[in-house]
């Protein structure tokens, strides 16, 4: 039996982390083209198929009469809560204390996880705090999620999953003619990624073969690589069209997420694996959430470079940034999640043949 952690999962959150780095420090160079938008959908897939993994060995353990649904719900939360709150809440409270206003004028919003309704309030992303949007879509969708899968009775899993997919593509498509970060930011105009990884999930557990999976996302990633396209080259754009660029995104995230899985171990998958991106990809949370900080001090200090010669000072200081914080802060605190274990049934695997 293969180990339940995908190895090649580090190497994507190291591209995906990456990409949202290229598209803020090296914009001029980049244009219009959505890397940080296709490394941000990235993330939610692998959040949606790692989180959905996780909640399915949950009700495995419940069937089994090793846990119940609150004891599944306690652990997850709680383990969550380790990873993801205490740098989160001591990177505002710092800036906030720090003077930063854009933190401290909004400090509410970033403490509740509402920086997506904050910027659809603003009609503008917030300096410096505008990438925890991101962020308040993930902690909405662990909310909601985990109950949902826990809940809902097995026979209507895939229903669900199939209608909440819908519903992106046509919460998006009814907003249409408002300007896209209207809409763009909230939960349900993200669903086609994380619910999208959530399917993914489910047909790997089931043992769906991976070669038809495969096929029929390369066609879906094909279609969406054209309104990717489309909407980058456009002349004259159609909104309707445009307004479902994210499914694009979440298409080919769906694709390079399942390969990954699928073929986890393949020697075509090595570069994937190795120890510096997985590295990366270990500390990444950190690079995303300190990396504008880190260059708006850099900025403060003086830095003037080409965008190439900035990308990579402020990429450099932002990796030794996270790098601190993950082993001063956050790895000691994750390594409390050994105290807060799933129940004895093992969580199940999620790479098929």
């Amino acid at each position: 039996m293969k180990s339940a952690h995908i190895e090649e999962f580090d190497g994507l959150r190291a591209i995906a982390v990456f990409a949202v780095l290229v598209s803020h420090f090296m914009g001029k160079a980049v244009g219009y083209f959505p890397a940080g938008g296709l490394g941000v959908q990235l993330f939610f897939v692998l959040s949606g198929f790692l989180i959905t993994r996780i909640l399915i060995g949950s009700i495995n353990r419940i069937r089994k009469n090793n846990s119940t649904i609150k004891e599944e719900l306690i652990t997850f939360y709680i383990r969550r809560t380790l990873r993801i709150f205490p740098v989160y809440y001591l990177l505002i409270f710092t800036t906030a204390v720090a003077g930063i206003d854009v933190i401290r004028d909004y400090f509410w919003w970033y403490a509740l996880y509402m920086t997506n309704f904050l910027v659809f309030e603003l009609g503008h992303f917030p300096r410096l705090a505008g990438v925890f949007w991101s962020l308040a879509v993930e902690e909405q969708f662990y909310l909601l999620w985990p109950a949902a899968v826990l809940l809902v009775p097995r026979r209507f899993l895939m229903p669900l999953i199939v209608a909440l997919l819908a519903c992106a593509l046509v919460f998006r498509g009814a907003l249409s003619s408002l300007p896209r970060i209207t809409y763009n930011t909230l939960l349900p105009a993200n669903l086609d990624a994380l619910i999208g990884g959530a399917l993914l999930a489910v047909l790997h557990l089931k043992g769906t073969n991976r070669n038809q999976i495969a096929l029929i996302l390369s066609g879906l990633a094909a279609v969406g690589s054209l309104l990717i396209a489309y909407d980058y080259l456009g002349a004259d754009p159609l909104p309707i069209i445009t307004s479902q660029v994210k499914f694009g995104m979440a298409a080919i995230s769906l694709l390079t997420v399942h390969v990954a899985a699928a073929w986890s171990g393949a020697a075509f998958l090595a570069g994937l694996r190795i120890a510096p991106l997985r590295y990366l990809g270990k500390i990444s949370y950190g690079i995303y959430l300190y990396h504008l900080f880190v260059g708006y001090g850099l900025e403060k200090m003086g830095l003037a470079l080409d965008s190439v010669s900035e990308f990579f000072v402020k990429a450099a200081a932002t990796v030794l940034v996270a790098s601190v914080s993950w082993f001063a802060f956050e790895s000691p605190i994750n390594n409390l999640k050994r105290r807060y274990p799933y129940r004895r049934h093992p969580e199940p695997v999620g790479a098929t043949s």
